[in-house]
């Protein structure tokens, strides 16, 4: 869709004085394309159309649909024609989304900006967005008991649950009832440390009024 930018940066390539063929300008020297690239940085304020960030002149490429040699440049596809200025890794990517494309044999099926469309508004509005199902590739891998951890927990299980009769058989993994039991112990075995050190610092105490 053509916009004013777009009209500005026609009028200004204009005047560059280039060589003109019916189905377009074309660049025989690689200072045009420099001249090409500063007119639409210029125009765009040095923004990136996909990325929207603000580069230097030097951090853009001038991206172009490629042509196969035997391919006739122009037609509805505008083969071998300027589009515009890209960042480097926005042109990178679209590059190789475009190649994989092809590759697949999208081609036949979909136009590439189309295909493109649909991918966006698929991943933005997705059919699952209302309900949350985790993918089985993807479910987090159990974690197995360590023996030391589980060595910890039956030294003072009976101590920190006095009304339990017996310790619990050894599970495998680590289930919510184990992870409470070695919270459980972990404060426990801190108290102990705290209790130990009040007694101590008692018997100093009582040993300096002694004296």
């Amino acid at each position: 869709m053509s916009n004013k930018k777009h009209e500005n940066i026609a009028n200004k390539v204009e005047e560059l004085g280039l060589k003109k063929h019916d189905d377009g300008y074309y660049i025989s020297q690689q200072k045009d394309i420099i001249n090409i690239k500063k007119i639409i940085y210029d125009e765009y304020d040095g923004i990136c159309p996909v990325t929207k960030e603000k580069l230097d002149l030097e951090d853009f490429v001038v991206d172009h649909k490629h042509k196969n040699k035997q391919d006739i440049p122009g037609g509805d596809d505008r083969l071998g024609f300027i589009r515009g200025n890209l960042s480097n890794s926005a042109n990178t990517v679209e590059g190789r989304a475009y190649n994989y494309f092809i590759r697949m044999g999208l081609n036949n099926k979909i136009k590439f900006t189309d295909f493109l469309r649909n991918l966006a508004d698929f991943l933005d509005n997705h059919p699952t967005s209302k309900v949350n199902i985790l993918h089985y590739t993807e479910v987090p891998a159990r974690k197995k008991l360590k023996i030391s951890e589980w060595k910890r927990v039956i030294k003072y299980y009976l101590e920190i649950y006095p009304t339990k009769r017996k310790i619990p058989k050894k599970p495998t993994y680590y289930t919510e009832d184990v992870k409470k039991w070695i919270s459980d112990v972990d404060n426990y075995i801190l108290k102990l440390k705290e209790e130990k050190k009040e007694r101590k610092r008692l018997r100093e105490e009582k040993k300096l009024n002694k004296d």
